[in-house]
């Protein structure tokens, strides 16, 4: 989609889009302005996938360079109260999987139950090579921790 079809979507003054109409999208999170949570009001069923990946701001900052950790939390919980104010809509945490954050999969997954979001897993597999959980030349040392966090992520998972 064009950037320009999602800012006419938002438009406060456009009124010829049915209000019923099902609105999916992914952000970022970071650059969202008044205009797009006012405009989300107008239709019933709206889906938002925040990306979101890691639970402290030296981490995420790191991965997601330009973007501030708290205004993405307080975004992503504005994206949730709206989506599910006597609506049909949802606001899930979309993480990707990779080596900078396999270790905090528990630590997100406590986050995600504090915000109230589900969570989306998505593995980052290919690029950026540098990211990749796939990387052919991953040794022991690389990979240390991997096994004893996906445990207590699924434990988490169990319990919740």
């Amino acid at each position: 989609m064009s950037y320009l079809f999602w800012r006419k979507l938002f438009d406060d003054k456009s009124n010829v889009i049915n209000p019923h109409l099902r609105v999916a999208f992914t952000t970022g999170a970071h650059h969202v302005d008044d205009r797009v949570f006012n405009s989300m009001e107008r239709f019933s069923d709206t889906q938002v996938m925040v990306s979101f990946d890691a639970p402290d701001a030296e981490t995420f900052e790191a991965i997601r360079v330009n973007a501030k950790f708290d205004k993405v939390v307080q975004n992503l919980q504005k994206f949730r109260d709206i989506s599910t104010r006597e609506r049909d809509g949802a606001t899930v945490m979309h993480i990707s999987v990779m080596k900078q954050n396999i270790k905090l999969l528990p630590e997100l997954m406590r986050l995600a139950a504090a915000l109230e979001v589900p969570i989306n897993f998505q593995p980052v597999v290919a690029y950026p090579i540098d990211h990749s959980l796939r990387g052919l030349r991953l040794g022991p040392a690389e990979i240390e921790g991997w096994s004893e966090a996906l445990d207590e992520a699924q434990d988490i998972i169990e319990r919740v």
